[in-house]
């Protein structure tokens, strides 16, 4: 998706086909199931559905060419669960922001652990969890930090109490590494390509027909 392109509603652009746009859309939305690495500008152009206009078309069809130049492609990296979606929560701070991601990121993290014990395969110490805001790291850490967050939903201290069990634990990770990027923004193509080779997407080299 280009890092420079903002897509908005009225955009003074020609009406395009809504048949034609949805169908289109709902296609690569299909294809966010096992190609996770265009999940944001697919979830950027599904916005549009209603009123589609012809660059919201040219930007879908750019997600397009990009998924026909490497329609090939294996997913085997093992992620097996992921999330790109508004928040639903409004928060005042990005701090906040990534407080309440990050809870989210627990609560699927505690199922996993809770499956893999019935799985006899108990997890023995703490889930690391990678985030880039060290703000959000001692908020999860430090009850100092209460006066600046005590408007934040109870249900999102959900994450302090898994800290203090040793259960999840917060890392700090660069923007630089943070894998979920590609997911919630346009990246530069170094960038992209980086993250996506971190995801295990990679062309797939056909070695010819199998005998049976």
């Amino acid at each position: 998706m280009n890092i420079n392109e903002k897509l908005q509603h009225e955009d003074g652009a020609e009406m395009a086909d809504p048949g034609r746009f949805r169908s289109l859309v709902g296609g690569l939305i299909y294809l966010t199931h096992t190609q996770l690495n265009i999940s944001f500008p697919v979830g950027v152009i599904s916005k549009f559905m209603q009123q589609p206009s012809k660059v919201h078309y040219g930007a879908a069809k750019w997600v397009l060419c990009y998924i026909v130049e490497l329609w090939s492609m294996e997913f085997g990296s093992g992620v097996i669960t992921w999330s790109s979606k508004k928040q639903a929560t409004v928060a005042l701070s990005t701090s906040e922001a990534e407080y309440i991601v990050a809870t989210s990121a627990a609560c699927q993290t505690i199922w996993l652990r809770r499956l893999l014990v019935n799985l006899q395969q108990e997890q023995k110490g703490a889930t690391e969890i990678f985030c880039d805001n060290k703000t959000t790291i001692s908020m999860t850490k430090n009850p100092t930090f209460h006066s600046r967050t005590k408007h934040i939903e109870l249900r999102h201290y959900f994450i302090r109490d898994l800290v203090a069990k040793e259960e999840i634990a917060l890392k700090y990770r660069s923007t630089n590494e943070q894998l979920a990027d590609i997911l919630t923004k346009a990246l530069s193509k170094e960038k992209f390509c980086y993250f996506r080779g971190l995801l295990g997407v990679c062309n797939f080299e056909s070695r010819g027909s199998v005998e049976m």
